[in-house]
């Protein structure tokens, strides 16, 4: 098998497509130890052969492009491990979106909902954020919250129930919220 590759460098031969990166080629002996240097080490190449395996054929690629790259990877993972905790499925995003032929892989699903997944999971997070705050809460307070919030009370009802005025019910879900918003300020 064949192998060249292509090396960046200043005064090389070879042009890059946009005409900004020279390259210059190795092959044999001169490209197996290039590799083994130190600086030949820290290279990252872009590697392919052609279908006969005769000839193989590797481009260096930028350390920055190679850092993005992996950034990239991660941030898939990333989207991959929250999408499997939150229960969502790509084939549930495809069915949204469709490309010129209907057809939508889960990459590019993802891309497309990257903002829409995003608040998705921020707004589960905050969620969960709240109902641990109000878990903090004394009873009492938790059960006015929960009047309010779930039953959909309004003061004047909560004041009859308890005896007590509106104005003292309105001021007591005031100091709730400011235990909840003091637990956020310290998160």
């Amino acid at each position: 098998m064949k192998k060249i590759f292509y090396i960046l460098d200043g005064n090389g031969e070879f042009l890059s497509e946009d005409g900004k990166k020279r390259y210059r080629a190795l092959t044999g002996q001169a490209l197996y130890q290039y590799l083994r240097t130190e600086e030949g080490k820290k290279k990252f190449f872009d590697v392919w052969q052609d279908d006969d395996r005769a000839v193989m054929v590797g481009v260096e690629v930028p350390s920055e492009k190679i850092k993005i790259y992996a950034a990239e990877q991660r941030r898939r993972r990333y989207i991959k491990d929250v999408m499997k905790e939150l229960d969502i499925s790509i084939t549930s995003l495809e069915s949204i979106v469709e490309n010129n032929d209907n057809r939508l892989n889960g990459e590019e699903a993802l891309a497309s909902f990257d903002i829409e997944l995003e608040d998705e999971i921020i707004r589960k997070i905050t969620i969960e954020e709240v109902r641990h705050a109000i878990r903090l809460l004394p009873l009492d307070e938790q059960k006015l919250i929960k009047e309010i919030f779930v039953c959909g009370k309004t003061e004047r009802e909560l004041s009859k129930k308890y005896g007590v005025s509106q104005v003292a019910i309105h001021k007591r879900k005031n100091r709730i919220f400011q235990k909840i918003k003091k637990f956020f300020d310290k998160n």
